[in-house]
């Protein structure tokens, strides 16, 4: 798998969650796994080709029941809206498969 970099200093907290996204807020939700968040942005991997600038609001279905709690939890956002700053196609696993950034609105 190539190697993804990003700019964020945070501390990143991995957390396999269920998303719901939506492009805008008349538009279809598609479902996305939270791979992990810090306090500016977060990472996801989804079945959308999402452009650079396009604007998501991201809504967490629930935590995991092996949720850690404690450090994980910190900066974790429950619904936000982020922009995509990144979005790369997953290798090996065909057309419909990606991995994507975004950063949280302040």
């Amino acid at each position: 798998m190539a190697q993804i970099y990003e700019k964020r200093k945070e501390s990143r907290h991995r957390l396999n969650a269920s998303l719901t996204c939506q492009t805008n807020l008349s538009g279809a939700n598609y479902h996305a796994k939270k791979l992990d968040h810090s306090n500016t942005g977060i990472s996801f991997k989804s079945n959308y080709d999402l452009k650079p600038g396009t604007i998501v609001y991201i809504r967490r279905e629930s935590c995991p029941k092996n949720c850690p709690g404690g450090k994980v939890c910190e900066n974790c956002r429950t619904v936000t809206l982020a922009t995509v700053k990144w979005c790369q196609q997953r290798e090996g696993e065909g057309m419909g498969s990606y991995f994507a950034g975004a950063k949280y609105f302040s």
